[in-house]
């Protein structure tokens, strides 16, 4: 879940640069990414919407438009916040007018004091260790990542009990971070299949270029990539596909062919398809709100009636199969990115859809996999902008209450604008 904050939140793990709301500042509402590559004035629906001061969406939203302008489009500028928001007030080499959309995000920044006082990852460590200790738990150095019953996300092999030198046949490359959804579905699979299997971690095109021993194998750069008996296979679903009919002898996770359940398989993955696709139109427009969440909870009451025509807590029944693997990474992040940008709350919805309720219950139970894979609310909310090219927050007043609920008011977060993994 996404952590409690006070005043103060950390923008970012690498920088450490964390804000302060000293007080209230009212924020100016900002237009589209649309609006602003056609120079056009911000009027319209997304901008007569009435945005409560408190809303951090708009600071946000301000704050990378104030990114580009101080040539810093990938990240904060190399004399900081506090130079960047100088140009922006007309210090020089920012934006030229005022009432710029930089200009006005310098303008809601008024008040507001930033402190470098996040721990480093060596501090986080320690804690971390201490805790563990604390509750009888191995750290990290003292696991045996290879053969620990339960996943890793630092383990760059796994052989799930079998010998020394019994070959390890499938090479996985994923991503360094296990942010990328279509990676997360491959290594779900094969921990619950508990196919012994080595790693590659090879980062994600939005946090910059591929290794050339990477690309030269795969041109296109896409992740995941297996490579099984040597052979190279791309594209998630037909590499989960591989792996189920080359390890047959390990935990299958699809029915019999021929079976009713096996002819709900390919029905059930065009709806995930398409819950996919109503989701990314919501979470990454500010048009339309009102129809956009409509029409994505119209998705969403298809998906909980199918998850209630089993007896079972999972789509085909009582055991986890393939197709809840290939549901997995979305539904974790629209539940994350949907509280945090939308103020919806999915998860855990107080009876709204009882079987997504019973499905993600089912799914936090999975401690010796999915609870070592899956991420936070916290860290999705922040993830996905890079990938996706942004996301947009509604600010109507009925949505910014909840999400004022999980997030303190005058808070302050500047997302680095990075192109997509494509």
């Amino acid at each position: 879940m996404a952590p409690a904050l006070s005043t103060i939140v950390r923008v970012s793990a690498v920088s450490g640069i964390t804000a302060t709301a000293a007080s209230p500042s009212p924020a100016a509402p900002f237009p589209s990414r649309a609006r602003l590559a056609r120079r056009a004035p911000a009027s319209g629906p997304a901008a007569s919407s009435s945005i409560p001061s408190v809303s951090p969406p708009r600071v946000s939203r301000g704050a990378r438009v104030a990114s580009r302008a101080s040539g810093g489009g990938t990240g904060i500028p190399p004399d900081g916040v506090r130079g960047m928001l100088a140009r922006l007030r007309g210090g020089g080499g920012g934006a030229s007018s005022s009432s710029s959309p930089a200009a006005a995000a310098a303008q809601a920044l008024d008040g507001t004091r930033f402190d470098d006082t996040a721990p480093s990852w060596e501090t986080l460590g320690r804690r971390l260790e201490t805790l563990q200790r604390s509750r009888g738990t191995a750290t990290a150095a003292e696991r045996d990542l290879e053969r620990d019953p339960a996943a890793s996300p630092h383990a760059l092999a796994r052989r799930f009990g079998s010998d020394d030198d019994a070959p390890v046949r499938v090479m996985f490359y994923r991503d360094h971070a296990g942010w990328c959804p279509y990676c997360e579905k491959i290594w779900l699979q094969l921990e619950e299949k508990k196919i012994p299997y080595r790693v590659e971690k090879i980062n994600m095109r939005c946090y910059g270029d591929k290794p050339a021993s990477f690309t030269s194998k795969v041109p296109s750069g896409m992740l995941p990539v297996v490579e099984i008996d040597g052979e190279l296979m791309t594209e998630s679903a037909a590499i989960a596909a591989a792996l189920e009919e080359r390890f047959p002898e390990r935990t299958p996770l699809l029915p019999a062919r021929g079976t009713a359940a096996f002819a709900r398989i390919e029905e059930l993955n065009r709806l995930e398809r398409a819950l996919f696709s109503r989701w990314m139109r919501w979470l990454t427009s500010s048009w339309a709100d009102g129809g956009n969440r409509s029409q994505f909870e119209e998705a969403m009451d298809v998906v909980d009636a199918e998850l209630r025509k089993t007896p079972g807590a999972y789509f085909l029944g009582e055991e986890l199969s393939l197709v809840d693997i290939t549901f997995t990474p979305f539904l974790e992040r629209m539940a994350a990115s949907l509280a945090y940008y939308k103020g919806v709350k999915i998860e855990q919805s107080g009876g709204r859809w009882p079987g997504l309720d019973a499905w993600y219950r089912a799914m936090a139970l999975r401690s010796d996999t999915y609870a070592w894979i899956k991420s936070d609310y916290y860290t999705h909310a922040h993830d996905l902008p890079p990938q996706l090219g942004g996301c947009e927050f509604n600010g109507d007043d009925e949505q910014a209450r909840p999400l004022t609920n999980r997030i303190a008011p005058r808070h302050v977060t500047f997302d680095h604008v990075i192109s997509s993994d494509q």
